[in-house]
């Protein structure tokens, strides 16, 4: 079935889904072998049930319980084991092709724990990034390299510089090599990664909404429709924000949020709103497998506690895409509500947006971050809980909360001028004028509209 407001496939409740069972189900044996040289399966966690079978990833994640993380890639499972028999002295080195977020926190932590384990391995070969293409008509991808031994040692960090396309189904790249202990951030120099949370930081930074059902989502004219026939409905009705709102161009779509309500409360207090619920939602959630989410039906798929506690009675708040090419900080109002790839910040002060746009949290956040793709990710117990503001003078802190102010309006008033003009065209546009590129015409043109030298 397709949803009527965004198009996207929403499951058929008269769908029978079968599930198999795999009775005891435990980790499969390895021959022996003095390496172990592979390229495991790449499927992240995202699809690994569409791939295989929720009985089957039950099973499997049953047979690894407490090894990894339920949140970790596939292929993590293979370096994981492999890291074991090295640790273990099974083998002598290994080394595997993974996808390039090995890096991300889910993945690392697998990383770190073969890092830091009593009989610790150690990493003596990294390719952190490079391009992988199979064939004209596949997908690229982005993959790693990397390859351990046992003990305490230093390794090779082999580099991308720069990589250029050929006619044939080859990528000319270009390296850097350095020689040092490598973390499990995949990279040289200062170990960022043990850095620890702040107590300062603490419950300040979140996700954003995890709906769990497209049904909760309903355009303007639906939205008018609710409110006309009943104008309370909009006490329960926001503005919905994810991260192409803020990069892109507004979807122009709302939500409706019905936490802290009970059924009996929701069908009661706004009866269209819960026909609606119940023809859109309803039917879908009686079929999942979690059984909290087929009780409450009419709610969204995490409760998201801390994050509106971090915003509840602010005027305003901070969010920042968790994958973005830019790392751009919007306030968004609180009337509106953010989307679980949002990183939201509960914060009204522009000091703090200007401290998060500087060049110094900039940095900070590239060298705590992964990347999906060649695009950097924003994980926020890395890059916002790690982080520690400066202490400034009350004269520097007023100069910075200017500035912020001033960023954050700046934009959109551009954007309000200039509907087409978007952030990630105002920050392509930024990034030429700082290289000190040429501008074309067409470059100038935007930029009288979007005042990029201003910005």
């Amino acid at each position: 079935m397709k949803h009527p407001v965004t198009g996207e496939d929403v499951p058929d409740p008269l769908d029978r889904v079968i599930i198999y069972k795999y009775l005891n189900a435990r980790a499969a044996e390895w021959p022996e072998a003095d390496y172990i040289v592979s390229n495991p399966p790449f499927p992240g966690k995202l699809f690994l049930v569409e791939r295989l079978g929720d009985g089957y990833i039950e099973a499997f994640r049953d047979a690894y319980k407490n090894q990894v993380p339920d949140g970790a890639d596939f292929v993590m499972y293979w370096w994981h084991k492999a890291a074991i028999l090295v640790a273990n002295n099974q083998v002598k080195r290994f080394g595997l092709i993974t996808s390039n977020s090995i890096s991300q926190s889910s993945n690392r932590r697998v990383v770190s724990n073969a890092i830091n384990s009593t009989n610790s391995v150690s990493l003596i070969f990294v390719i952190p990034d490079h391009p992988w293409i199979e064939s004209s008509d596949a997908a690229s991808v982005r993959i790693a390299m990397t390859a351990c031994e046992l003990g305490i040692k230093t390794g090779t960090l082999v580099s991308l510089i720069s990589e250029q396309n050929c006619d044939s189904e080859e990528i000319h790249v270009n390296f850097t090599r350095q020689i040092g202990t490598i973390y499990e951030d995949l990279r040289i120099g200062t170990n960022i990664t043990s850095s620890t949370s702040l107590q300062s930081n603490y419950g300040i930074a979140g996700t954003g909404l995890l709906l769990g059902n497209r049904g909760f989502v309903i355009n303007r004219e639906q939205l008018n429709n609710f409110t006309i026939n009943q104008p309370s409905s909009k006490s329960i009705i926001n503005l919905l924000f994810n991260g192409d709102d803020i990069s892109e161009r507004s979807r122009d779509l709302f939500v409706i949020d019905t936490h802290g309500l009970t059924e009996e409360n929701l069908a009661s207090s706004y009866p269209a709103i819960y026909q609606h619920l119940r023809d859109f939602v309803y039917a879908e959630r009686q079929v999942n497998r979690d059984p909290k989410l087929r009780k409450y039906w009419w709610l969204f798929r995490r409760s998201n506690e801390k994050t509106r506690e971090s915003i509840s009675g602010l005027k305003r708040f901070i969010v920042t895409s968790e994958t973005s090419k830019h790392r751009v900080f919007v306030f968004l109002d609180s009337d509106c509500k953010p989307e679980h790839k949002l990183v939201v910040i509960g914060s009204e002060d522009s000091y703090v947006i200007g401290v998060l746009s500087s060049k110094v949290h900039v940095a900070w956040a590239l060298s705590c971050a992964a990347k999906r793709g060649i695009t950097p990710v924003y994980p926020k117990n890395f890059c916002f809980d790690r982080f520690p503001f400066p202490d400034p003078t009350p004269e520097q802190k007023q100069k910075i909360r200017e500035l912020g102010d001033r960023l954050d309006s700046h934009r959109k008033q551009v954007q309000a001028a200039h509907p087409d003009i978007t952030i990630t065209g105002m920050y392509n546009l930024l990034e030429k004028l700082r290289a000190g590129e040429p501008f074309t015409d067409i470059d100038r043109a935007y930029n009288n509209r979007a005042l990029v030298s201003t910005l």
